[in-house]
């Protein structure tokens, strides 16, 4: 994709030797899946449907790897029109980005996640799903988290840019 613009309060074209491109993947999520509340949580009715969300990002995240990205920024996917319980998604995420358990989970070296989320309330609960795994950013009003292994002992991710 092409950026041509700005995304200061200007919305300005930048000019023409500043265009870069960057790559871009899609992948959908579940629409309006079946969801039940259970101790106050919302949460999959079918363990196939976190399954299927599971195996949709660990596809995403090889893809990346494999084309040797080095930042990827993430949303807060399927969690707003299309429905999907934004606990389950944030912890599908950790699943994926860092393991859970006694299961280390793949290995994501090298590649800086960050999680652009415009809802502070779902930015939040991707933070509290994520407990130390996760440094909140918060820049002109808007929430951005850079994921990283808590486990880690070197001085963690760049700082996260949440223009």
């Amino acid at each position: 994709m092409l950026v041509f613009g700005s995304t200061d309060a200007n919305a300005r074209q930048l000019p023409k030797s500043e265009w870069f491109f960057v790559d871009v993947v899609t992948a959908a999520m579940l629409r309006l899946p079946d969801v039940m509340r259970i101790d106050g949580e919302d949460r999959y009715a079918e363990d196939k449907d976190r399954e299927a969300v599971v195996a949709k990002m660990r596809a995403v995240m090889r893809m990346c790897k494999s084309r040797g990205a080095g930042r990827i920024v993430l949303g807060a996917w399927g969690c707003g029109a299309y429905a999907n319980p934004v606990n389950e998604v944030a912890k599908a995420w950790k699943r994926v980005l860092l393991g859970t358990g006694k299961k280390a989970g793949e290995v994501w070296d090298g590649l800086e996640i960050i999680f652009a989320i415009r809802d502070s309330g779902m930015a939040k609960e991707f933070a509290t799903q994520f407990g130390e795994g996760l440094d909140v950013v918060e820049e002109a009003g808007r929430l951005a988290a850079a994921a990283h292994d808590p486990n880690d002992q070197g001085t963690g991710p760049p700082a996260a840019d949440a223009t």
